[in-house]
């Protein structure tokens, strides 16, 4: 597991941590009392593992237009990325087309 360099995410973890150690009974023996703190520890720490696995798609625009709802932008998510168009003319898209399909094959050389 990868070292917690975002405050927040860690106070927040703590203060989880912190509201189940509350339920915790004093009349518990010492060893009871650890064995019930390592287990909150380790149901914050895989629910902590979870919501890390669900990486967000990060979109980046490649150009602005003033007509509204034409866009061009890349969306990468992990080892995976797409490029998103939306409204442009087909003259544009047949020329994306074509400069992508002589990319490809570049790189299959």
């Amino acid at each position: 597991m990868s070292v917690c360099c975002d405050g927040k995410v860690l106070d927040t973890f703590v203060s989880n941590i912190d509201g189940q150690l509350v339920n915790i009974q004093a009349e518990y023996s010492i060893p009871d009392q650890k064995d019930a703190i390592i287990s909150a520890v380790k149901a914050e720490l895989k629910l902590a593992e979870e919501k890390q696995s669900t990486d967000k798609a990060e979109v980046t625009p490649l150009a602005e237009f003033d007509t509204k709802g034409v866009f061009a932008r890349k969306r990468v998510k992990g080892r995976n990325f797409s490029y998103e168009f939306g409204r442009l003319p087909a003259s544009v898209q047949e020329e994306l087309d074509s400069v992508i399909t002589e990319v490809l094959k570049e790189y299959q050389k």
